[in-house]
């Protein structure tokens, strides 16, 4: 598993990525969506989604605290984890442009794609 945190100083928005995760890792990372205020039916949902061995993932945003947590799981291929990882990272992406009031068709939105890419 490949595990990082990030943080967007411009925006002070943090990011934590879990990138190829399996079952082993599942407790680690409900854990840490409950530190973030994650519901506990978003909880449950996320701990449904990411028992899927392979080629799924989440995204969790708490608006009020700028923080992010985005999961890929194992993937089968390559187009899958791009696939994942994208469709994760646009959640991210619309999370971040709802809390700070940013038009997701603009520039600034586009620069915040690219910055999470």
């Amino acid at each position: 598993m490949i595990h990082f945190k990030t943080h967007i100083s411009k925006i002070d928005w943090s990011i934590e990525c879990f990138i190829t995760t399996d079952n082993f890792q599942l407790e680690e990372i409900i854990f840490k969506l409950e530190n973030i205020g994650c519901s506990k039916h978003t909880i449950k949902r996320a701990r449904q989604i990411l028992s899927e061995q392979y080629d799924s993932g989440f995204a969790y945003s708490n608006l009020n605290e700028r923080k992010s947590i985005m999961v890929i799981n194992k993937s089968t291929s390559m187009e899958e984890f791009v696939n994942t990882y994208n469709h994760e990272k646009n959640h991210i992406e619309m999370h971040i442009c709802e809390a700070l009031g940013f038009d997701p068709f603009g520039e600034v939105a586009a620069d915040l794609s690219g910055c999470l890419a």
